[in-house]
């Protein structure tokens, strides 16, 4: 009996997971609650059968987690009367976070867990792109049901701005580019991964966000760095090392500016 309770609750934790992956870009509401869900059915989980391997096999991760609890802690110096506030926000806030990490640490040993979840990922992604798509050429957005009006104003799809879509395609489109430059049997496959990407990336120019498209460059560089880093280190290095942006008289590189300092600090380092 015991046995069957542990297996229910291990699936109910690994499919709330599934579901806090789905509804990223849908909905803040459901995010809370299937992570609810997931963190209870796992604290039941551990209370039946106390295992802490999880912790043991990833003791780095876990110990800057506690340093960061350890300094937050510091900050109830200065709360005086509202200490029982800030008590309450300290461990209902933000100690969920750690316990969903453990959760997911747990849960994700079993590689084929971590392949479901990549294909909610996509799935639910996939779905943001096509929405992006409607709301750009029809005029609404399917997944929440809105009329936005004039497609000549910047693409927001499923979340509340713009430079939402843009954070949100930033982290999605060098994963699923990974999968399309992967090495397929079926060149179906593959073909379907950097269409999606193509859709993305579109995706992400609607939104008319600077910063999104700058997170944008920045990620396709790195994917393509790893993939081909043998084969591109020398031009890549030679790039960086000999051509300063800063320097350009043009708009487009004028907040680069601001970067100046970093940017010398960065080329004259010996760490790469």
């Amino acid at each position: 009996m015991k046995l069957r309770v542990l297996r229910f609750l291990d699936a109910a934790v690994e499919y709330a997971i599934y579901g806090v992956i789905f509804f990223i870009p849908i909905s803040i509401t459901m995010i809370g609650t299937f992570a609810g869900m997931a963190v209870v059915f796992f604290l039941i989980k551990k209370i039946l059968s106390p295992d802490f391997s999880s912790i043991k096999a990833n003791k780095m991760l876990f110990l800057f987690l506690l340093f960061f609890f350890i300094f937050m802690d510091l900050s109830l110096l200065n709360s005086g009367p509202l200490v029982g506030k800030s008590l309450k926000t300290l461990f209902i806030k933000w100690g969920r976070f750690p316990l969903f990490l453990w959760a997911i640490i747990d849960t994700f040993q079993d590689t084929r867990r971590v392949v479901k979840a990549v294909y909610v990922l996509l799935f639910s992604a996939t779905l943001v792109g096509l929405t992006v798509f409607t709301q750009k050429f029809f005029g609404f957005e399917f997944l929440r049901g809105r009329i936005l009006g004039s497609s000549s104003i910047p693409s927001t799809g499923p979340f509340k701005n713009q430079n939402g879509l843009a954070a949100y395609l930033t982290c999605v489109i060098p994963v699923v580019l990974s999968f399309g430059l992967w090495k397929w049997k079926r060149i179906t496959v593959k073909i379907c991964f950097l269409l999606i990407t193509a859709v993305f990336i579109l995706s992400s120019f609607w939104t008319f966000c600077r910063g999104g498209w700058l997170g944008l460059i920045a990620g396709l560089i790195f994917v393509i760095l790893i993939t081909n880093y043998y084969r591109i280190k020398k031009i890549f290095w030679f790039i960086f090392w000999t051509i300063d942006p800063c320097k350009s008289n043009s708009n487009y590189f004028t907040p680069m500016a601001a970067w100046k300092p970093e940017y010398k600090i960065a080329r004259a380092s010996w760490i790469f």
